[in-house]
């Protein structure tokens, strides 16, 4: 716990310091130094790849159901909830980094006061 605590608390301080969606340009080493125009073909490029992929994957889901195979879903366990958000992206949206960060802090000064990390 403490160790992924931690974590959560490092990644909170580095959302405040590079808020997320800053700029997805900057963030890309590949788009430095290229035109306005370059890095928008790339972006366009990039986005159609993804909706290519993604038909792709809802064609072959098509497919296995036709067949009567099990699909990603049918082989899910009966008691497992779906992560809604597996990237984190909503959470990399947050608007007070610093104070969701302190939540963490104030649950491992409580649990874990003695461990340097954690003063």
């Amino acid at each position: 716990f403490v160790r992924a605590a931690l974590s959560i608390v490092q990644t909170y301080l580095e959302l405040h310091d590079k808020p997320a969606g800053a700029g997805e340009a900057e963030a890309d080493p590949e788009l430095e130094g290229l035109s306005e125009a370059e890095v928008q073909k790339i972006l366009r490029k990039r986005r159609k790849a993804e909706r290519r992929a993604e038909a792709e994957k809802a064609e072959e889901e098509a497919k296995a159901k036709e067949k009567g195979k099990k699909g990603p879903e049918q082989k899910k366990k009966p008691g497992h909830k779906e992560d809604a958000d597996p990237d984190g992206e909503e959470l990399a949206k947050t608007e007070k980094p610093l104070e969701d960060a302190q939540k963490f802090v104030s649950l491992l000064q409580e649990h874990a006061g003695q461990m340097l990390e954690t003063q």
